[in-house]
């Protein structure tokens, strides 16, 4: 399978960094990128007309792709320079992110006209359903984010691979956004487990520091970040992927809800797995009879199988 790569005009998370302190900063996700990753050359919107009449099919998705606020140039998430009129046009899991309508009139209306050339459409939260429903006038499916559609030993694997060493801690700490409240969260497990915090973070954010520190700056590798959900006997989160790789891994969770990231992916998610109550919004509602509460991983498991199974299905009858 060859994976096209599509870079994006304007990337808002990144507009203060340039292409090369990038490249330092994500040097051990490229490498993972290389290695594990067949994929094009990159491939801007203006030239995808180019490509449209040479693939089979393309599917767009998954993460806040349809966030309107996230994304320049939304339309072409719709898909709109793949002229192609044979070409298979599916969304896998898009997120619209939010639990209200974000989109301006003229943008919904141009949107719903390319909606309704997708052959299949999924989203990642269920109230996405009801927006393409209400706004687009196109059916949706409500299906699981795609890094769970792969088992747990297919994760191991890859750190296998990588000959990762084993983490410096137990509690893993995987926080996006510090605050003053988050490290209250941090201090009340500290105090109540006997155990080791530890993080699979750069050393010191671009943001603070900028240039001058940029070594201090890189992201861990992919397998290093992997292998810290493996080593975890419990995970402190504020991020929708480390609270779903807290339950692929079978790990004992906290997950803050992180609005300003986007909210209902956390809801929706955890909803799917009975999981709502490991969900909290600030440090006053976390307690030791929550964060000492057991999590019956056999049925966690069970219901991850059965909507695995669903997901695959949708893209196998899809493509087929």
């Amino acid at each position: 399978m060859e994976v096209f790569y599509i870079l994006r005009d304007k990337i808002p998370l990144r507009v203060w960094r340039k292409k090369d302190e990038d490249e330092i900063i994500c040097q051990n996700m490229y490498r993972f990128i290389s290695q594990n990753i067949t994929m094009t050359e990159e491939i801007r919107f203006a030239d995808l007309y180019l490509y449209s009449k040479k693939i089979d099919a393309v599917i767009v998705g998954s993460d806040q792709v349809w966030r309107y606020k996230y994304v320049a140039n939304i339309e072409e998430y719709f898909l709109k320079s793949f002229v192609s009129g044979d070409l298979k046009r599916i969304a896998y899991a898009a997120s619209f992110g939010v639990d209200k309508w974000e989109f301006p009139l003229r943008q919904t209306r141009r949107c719903a006209k390319l909606a309704h050339t997708f052959q299949a459409i999924s989203v990642r939260e269920s109230n996405g359903v009801e927006f393409c429903k209400q706004y687009m006038g196109v059916k949706a499916v409500h299906l699981l984010d795609p890094t769970m559609l792969l088992k747990q030993s297919a994760y191991i694997s890859l750190v296998e691979k990588d000959k990762v060493p084993e983490s410096k801690g137990n509690l893993l700490v995987y926080i996006l956004d510090q605050s003053k409240d988050k490290e209250k969260i941090l201090d009340f497990m500290k105090s109540r487990m006997d155990l080791i915090p530890f993080t699979v973070m750069p050393a010191k954010r671009f943001e603070n520091v900028g240039s001058k520190q940029l070594d201090q700056c890189v992201y861990p590798s992919v397998t290093t970040w992997l292998r810290g959900f493996m080593d975890a006997k419990y995970v402190v989160t504020d991020s929708f992927h480390g609270t779903v790789f807290s339950i692929i891994f079978n790990k004992p969770f906290i997950a803050i809800g992180n609005k300003q990231r986007g909210l209902m992916r956390f809801v929706s998610l955890l909803k799917t797995f009975g999981l709502e109550e490991r969900l909290i919004y600030s440090s006053d509602q976390l307690t030791e009879e929550l964060l000492k509460s057991p999590i019956n991983f056999e049925e966690i498991n069970r219901i991850h199988d059965s909507e695995r199974f669903r997901a695959m299905n949708f893209l196998h009858k899809v493509l087929d």
